[in-house]
């Protein structure tokens, strides 16, 4: 769970519904600033990636269907609607016409008719374009070092996405943050998730470097 941080900060957060986590940051960056502190402690899981949003139009019991805007999208992007089975990927993109694919054990039964104006496409190519750093404190958010990964002194520091990544805070009431220093396009989306000790499947180390 979520310890104890310094008056103003969060804690801990709820995770969604059906998110198995014990404590959840996360939201979406479209402008250069830092997003909001979270403390951690114990393995952690962290992604970063960029979304298409665009209306989905489909046809019930059909896999032809068309989206608001093709720019971005390929074969192989995941589908988030509520007009398609989960794990529903696009198969083929020509312009505004797609076909879509069903995950094993859907059937074509599950696809709804109607627009969802809230449609979500990930997948490798789509990425933004900003720059974004992952930091820490250590004296309750007065100072912010960035991270590194690994022992090489790399950057914790990403200008495109997809990323996702597992670390490990084995100190008490330090303070994670991400922090956009560039931006130009793109819907950025992140999460930093802890899972409690009764709950994890692998110890891993920590994050090393600052």
């Amino acid at each position: 769970m979520g310890i104890p941080a310094p008056a103003g900060l969060a804690a801990s957060g709820t995770p969604p519904p059906g998110d198995q986590a014990n404590a959840v940051l996360s939201g979406t960056i479209g402008a250069i600033g830092p997003q909001q502190p979270f403390a951690f402690r114990g393995p952690m899981n962290f992604v970063l990636y960029a979304s298409i949003n665009t209306a989905l139009t489909t046809t019930a019991g059909s896999t032809s269907a068309t989206v608001g805007s093709g720019t971005g999208l390929a074969p192989g992007d995941a589908v988030n609607s509520v007009n398609v089975p989960k794990g529903t990927t696009l198969a083929t993109v020509s312009g505004t016409n797609v076909t879509l694919k069903l995950p094993p054990g859907a059937t074509t039964a599950g696809i709804l008719a109607g627009t969802d104006n809230a449609a979500v496409f990930t997948g490798a190519a789509i990425v933004f374009n900003a720059t974004v750093q992952l930091e820490r404190s250590f004296d309750g958010g007065a100072t912010y070092v960035p991270c590194n990964l690994g022992s090489g002194g790399i950057l914790a520091q990403w200008t495109t996405g997809p990323v996702s990544l597992t670390f490990g805070e084995p100190e008490k009431n330090v303070l994670y943050r991400l922090n956009c220093l560039a931006y130009d396009t793109g819907t950025i989306n992140y999460r930093i998730s802890q899972t409690g000790g009764a709950a994890e499947s692998l110890a891993v180390g920590p994050l090393s470097g600052g």
